[in-house]
């Protein structure tokens, strides 16, 4: 005759563990945990390690130019980085001197969109690709030749207040909208302005001003002081004529 007896033993029934037990196992619990801790940590430490194996790209640019780079040149050379310049490229373009950028020769950029220049550039600085000056920030300062030839207006341009080298804007047809500084340490190219209408010079220049293509003297006025000579070749004899007896201190300067 089968047993009546239950198969199963009610919980209240079960077994008791003893609070050893349930300690040990309360243990055991937290040293899994405490294990899995730290084994995540290690993982977590090695992530890191493998990450600061891998040079940042600062350093990378740093090495490449196997020198230092200030804020102001990194800055730079990472936006040529993001318009598409390869190692190649930055070579060709970028030299540093002291950390900084010396010279910079971009005359292969149509547009300057996301170009970052530094506020100042110890020599020169080569944008003739440029066929507008729109997005473009020049630095304050150029201590040598700034070329802008390809510009066919000043729309959008804001020169530098310093310039110790040559200024050529060769391109443009028409003054309007643009403003000189008020001292170039070089020459400066205008050679294909046909009016002088909106123009006004420098007021110190320290090497050649080319105006060959002027037409007529009319809204023409001379800088105060030139180191070099004013080509004017575009004007009559007698157009040439009035402006030597205007300006009698550049008369033999006048070509």
């Amino acid at each position: 005759m089968p047993s009546l007896e239950n198969p199963f033993t009610p919980e209240s029934k079960k077994p008791k563990r003893s609070l050893t037990e349930l300690f040990r196992g309360k243990l055991k619990q937290e040293g899994d945990i405490d294990k899995a801790l730290r084994e995540a940590q290690a993982m977590a430490e090695s992530k890191v390690k493998e990450r600061s194996d891998i040079p940042s790209e600062r350093q990378r640019i740093e090495d490449l130019f196997d020198t230092e780079l200030s804020d102001k040149a990194y800055k730079c050379i990472k936006s040529l980085v993001k318009i598409g310049f390869d190692d190649e490229k930055l070579l060709k373009a970028v030299k540093i001197e002291d950390e900084e950028i010396h010279d910079l020769n971009l005359s292969g950029l149509t547009s300057a969109e996301h170009l970052t220049l530094p506020d100042s550039i110890g020599g020169g600085l080569d944008l003739d690709g440029l066929k507008s000056a729109e997005y473009l920030t020049l630095p304050d300062s150029i201590g040598g030749n700034l070329w802008l030839s390809g510009l066919i207006s000043a729309e959008h341009l804001t020169l530098p207040k310093s310039i110790v080298g040559n200024l050529w804007l060769g391109g443009l047809t028409s003054a309007k909208h643009l403003t000189l500084p008020k001292s170039i340490g070089g020459s400066l190219g205008l050679g294909k302005l046909t009016s002088a209408e909106h123009l006004i010079l420098p007021e110190s220049m320290g090497g050649n001003l080319n105006l060959t293509g002027l037409k007529s003297a009319e809204h023409l006025t001379l800088p105060d002081s030139i180191g070099g000579f004013i080509f004017l070749n575009g004007l009559s004899n007698e157009d040439r004529k009035k402006l030597r007896e205007r300006y009698p201190h550049h008369a033999d300067k006048i070509k």
